[in-house]
């Protein structure tokens, strides 16, 4: 399947600006997720610090002999532990039986299976009353025989922290509201320096393929007149001439339905066609140009009425008509062996129409069969006449029609095994 081309839509600048522009937009609240993480962990350190201080102070508080352990907390230092505005601070310390000596009973404990260190600075999170609080705790060495460690606590609710995070991320953030529309016009800009020389590229394409025929009249317009020149010299200088002007013409007509196929989009005017119908029509019109390659063009379909889908019948028809021509051009035909090309419509209207126009040609590698849709792309080994557009038109009204093409080998186990092109169409009710 060439899902490269699927439902294509946009331009070739548009894509490009897409791919480019949908990392960078994901990447802004990864971004953001990431800055508040970090945030958060700088604003605990400063808090952190305050605590461990404060538990360090109270834990020199704690006397202890064989008989008793004690804790007095002077007047001011209960002042300075409960000054804070913002935050509700607690402080708990226990003697070596766990007797309450000082602060809020309702404090909760480290956990039971954590490993009793004296004198160990340590952190934990926890919650009282239904609230985050940040609690700094040591195991405090006392004198008393058989007797647990004393220990302290000071524990804050986490309202600073939040704060200063909420600050960081700020800082961080808003900067980036300003970079973000400006790296994207600096990226649009660099995209639009960059694809010029794309645009380019296809001009010099399109020139080169009006070039050859326009250079042949030129020179075929130079034998007519040679002096010497005889009536048969004549006659087929203005056979070249002839086949030259059609090719050009033929050229000039598929960039104008490439670039029609291109600009239609949004205000494409769409209608109830019969695709069965619209392929047959360009089945007979294409009838003389089988018979004078001597192949054998068919058409296999459901009957008129029977076919029905939204669409935009000129453009449809461009469609089938360079399908067809693109396998009448590709399916070499003799006497003994002649050539054969189909035409068919399949499907219904729940699963969807399908076109499929297949050859008894050399088909497709399977390495080439996204290239062939690249305009201008010729297969190498071959002499056919033709702009190298239609394949790309294809691809372009297939993808104003939200629908998919893929290219198979008509017959797998012959040689030559042919080529089928197939334009499936989404389901009826997909498209109301």
């Amino acid at each position: 399947m060439v899902k490269l081309f699927q439902g294509r839509q946009r331009s070739l600048f548009g894509e490009i600006l897409d791919w480019m522009l949908t990392p960078f937009l994901l990447l802004w609240p990864i971004t953001f997720g990431l800055t508040w993480l970090v945030a958060e962990g700088i604003a605990k350190v400063p808090f952190d610090r305050s605590l461990q201080q404060s538990v360090t102070v109270l834990a020199q508080l704690v006397q202890s002999d064989e008989q008793h352990v004690s804790f007095q907390l002077p007047a001011t230092a209960h002042l300075i532990l409960h000054a804070d505005a913002t935050d509700t601070v607690y402080y708990q310390v226990l003697g070596g039986r766990s007797e309450l000596l000082g602060g809020d009973a309702e404090l909760p404990l480290p956990q039971d299976d954590e490993k009793l260190i004296t004198d160990e600075l340590r952190l934990r999170d926890d919650n009282l009353n239904g609230k985050p609080i940040r609690v700094a705790y040591m195991w405090v060495r006392v004198q008393a025989p058989d007797a647990r460690p004393a220990l302290v606590q000071v524990a804050e609710t986490l309202e600073k922290r939040s704060v200063l995070a909420r600050e960081i991320i700020r800082g961080v953030m808003l900067p980036l509201f300003v970079i973000l529309p400006l790296s994207v016009l600096l990226v649009w800009l660099a995209l639009t320096r960059g694809i010029k020389p794309l645009n380019e590229l296809f001009l010099a394409d399109a020139a080169h393929q009006l070039k050859t025929p326009l250079a042949g009249l030129r020179m075929q317009a130079d034998l007519a007149q040679r002096s010497d020149a005889n009536a048969q010299d004549l006659k087929q200088s203005l056979k070249q001439i002839g086949r030259a002007s059609m090719r050009a013409t033929h050229t000039v007509n598929q960039l104008l339905a490439l670039a029609r196929a291109e600009s239609s989009g949004v205000g494409m005017s769409m209608q109830t066609c019969d695709l069965s119908v619209l392929t047959m029509e360009v089945v007979k019109d294409s009838l003389p140009r089988a018979m004078e390659l001597r192949i054998d063009l068919g058409f296999e379909g459901p009957e008129p009425q029977h076919a029905l889908m939204p669409g935009n019948p000129t453009l449809i028809k461009e469609m089938v008509r360079n399908l067809i021509e693109n396998a009448l051009n590709y399916t070499p035909s003799s006497d003994t062996h002649p050539g054969v090309v189909t035409a068919r419509v399949c499907g219904d209207a729940n699963s969807g129409w399908r076109l499929e126009v297949e050859d008894s040609g050399p088909g497709i590698p399977a390495a080439e069969r996204e290239r062939v849709f690249e305009p201008f792309y010729r297969a190498l080994g071959n002499e056919v006449d033709g702009s190298g557009l239609g394949l790309a038109i294809v691809i372009e009204i297939a993808g104003k029609h939200h629908a998919s093409v893929t290219v198979s080998d008509t017959r797998p186990d012959h040689k030559p095994p042919g080529a089928r092109f197939s334009v499936s169409f989404q389901p009826v009710g997909n498209l109301t």
